[in-house]
């Protein structure tokens, strides 16, 4: 019985998170939008083009993924081993 509930917590606690989607991405991009240095914002301003915010884009990776490019699934993350404290773009690949 004990590990029936443990896993139905463990069930339970894992759905919200999983289940992000655009609003999470924007939620995300929203709080790093705002903790930015003056030098980073200008250049993302430059980059999407003037006054976009960073979570009205946050999810377009998704959208292009699954509209235009499935093949494209493992291009819009890297796993990086809970060991590691760098990311090693060779070993990435």
């Amino acid at each position: 019985m004990r590990r029936w509930i443990v896993a139905l917590v463990m069930t339970i606690a894992w759905s919200p998170a999983y289940a992000w989607g655009p609003e999470g991405h924007a939620i995300v991009a929203e709080i790093a939008q705002r903790r930015l240095t003056a030098t980073a914002l200008f250049e993302v301003k430059h980059i999407l083009g003037g006054e976009v915010s960073m979570a009205s884009v946050a999810s377009w990776a998704d959208d292009v993924r699954y509209a235009l490019h499935p093949e494209s699934y493992n291009w819009h993350f890297v796993d990086i081993p809970l060991a590691d404290d760098k990311y090693h773009h060779a070993e990435s690949g």
